[in-house]
This record gives structure tokens, sequence and C-alpha cells, in this order.
């Protein structure tokens, strides 16, 4: 394991000790700490189900823009990040485990980060009497009330959201890696956010399903995890014939 996580800080830019600790400290509670200050601030004027979403986005806004500073266009036929890796005689080796660990840290990221502000902006606890009676309105008429929902519910819809944010920050990064410019990026930010915030809504709406959307969203996050580290195993092999 030690092994492969020196692989993955590989691809850092620098390598530096700064990087590590931002990455794996300072940017998960920044997030924790603004969904939890801003509820605090706001009170019941923002439902604690908005503040799961705005840490949801803000995950996303983070991983899939730090994601071009690490492997950007390495997936792309124009890019020469490749070149220096050659020089091992383990770069394959070392390229698939960079690639896994970099999938299982975004992972562990946003379940840490979201499972965090989950608890301690008190979606678990809140009753309907502490929640914006404006926010029930906003939802369309013939829907289940998702504040009345069992702790079950609430518990099956955090990991709903944790699973959400992995799988479209996963299918964006897949993407962006095709290209070297970093506004695909920002594109792809812009895009998956709108998705996300639209299918949490969704999801809040649902009484049922829980169990067998829980499934196939691990099942999608799996197969994009494995397209990715497939991708960029295959831009590797054919960048040493040019194609």
């Amino acid at each position: 394991m030690r092994k492969s996580i020196r692989c993955y800080h590989l691809f850092f830019p620098g390598n530096s000790i700064w990087l590590k600790l931002l990455l794996y400290l300072v940017y998960p509670l920044f997030v924790i700490g603004l969904a939890l200050g801003i509820r605090l601030l706001l009170g019941d004027i923002l439902p604690a189900y908005l503040s799961l979403l705005l840490a949801g986005a803000l995950v996303l806004t983070t991983e899939i823009t730090v994601d071009f500073f690490f492997f950007g266009g390495i997936a792309s036929k124009d890019t020469n990040r490749l070149e220096y890796m050659k020089t091992s005689a383990e770069v394959k080796n070392v390229w698939r485990k960079g690639l896994i660990v970099d999938a299982v840290r975004r992972f562990v990221t946003i379940a840490g980060i979201l499972t965090g502000t989950f608890f301690l902006t008190d979606v678990s606890g809140q009753s309907v009497s502490h929640m914006n009676i404006w926010y029930i309105k906003a939802l369309s008429s013939g829907y289940p009330n998702p504040l009345q929902a069992s702790d079950g519910m609430r518990i099956c819809y955090m990991v709903e959201v944790i699973l959400l944010a992995g799988l479209l920050s996963t299918v964006a990064i897949g993407l962006a890696r095709f290209f070297a410019q970093i506004w695909v990026n920002l594109l792809a930010v812009v895009l998956m956010y709108g998705a996300f915030e639209g299918l949490c809504l969704v999801l809040l709406r649902l009484e049922h399903m829980h169990a067998g959307l829980i499934a196939l969203f691990f099942m999608l996050c799996l197969g994009a995890v494995l397209w990715n580290i497939r991708s960029g195993i295959q831009s590797l092999e054919k960048s040493y014939y040019d194609r």
C-alpha cells in the first residue's frame, strides 16, 4: 500500500509536503467547516439537506479542477505528460497504481467529507418542526414529504449523495483527461454541478427504491473507475506508437 501511495505522489506537481497537507487535510476540513459555518450562521434559513448539497458541490468542483494538475490530458493525443514516465521500466505498474490510488483517495475523501457534513449539520437528527416550509413548497406536489423520513431513509439518502458525487466526478474526470486544456475541466464542473443538484432533489423526493438505487450507483461507480484506469493504461500504451 505504501508503495502504491508513493506511485500516486509521483503525479503531484512538485510533490511537496504542503500539497499533500492541502489535499489530505486542509481541503476536507475546509469543506466541512464551510458547510457547518454557513449552517450555524443561517440557522433554519438554510435547511440541513442543502448543507449536504453545498458540500457535495464544493467536492465536485475541487475534485474535477484539481485533477487537471495531476492527470490532466493524459488520454489526449497532444499531451507530452507521459514522456518522463517512459524512462522507467516499471512505468506501466506505476501508472496503474497511481490511477487506482487516485480513485480510492477520491471516494474516501468524498465519503468522509459528506458523512462529516451529514452529522455535523444535524441532517440526521433534524425534525419537521426545524425545517423550512418554503423548501417543502418548492417540491412538486404529489411526492412524499422528505422531512418525515426515518433515520434509516436519511442515511440512505446520504449514501446516495456520496455515490452520486463520486460517480459524477469520476465520469467528468475521465472525459476531461482526453483534453489538455483546463477550460474543459471547468466546463465539466458546471455541467456536473447542475446534474448533481438536480438528481439530489429528485432523490430527496423518493420514498422507496433506496436500496436499489444504492446498488445501481455502486455498480456505476465501479464501472466508471475501471473505465478511467483502463483508458489511462491504454493511453500510455498507445503513446509508445504515437497513436
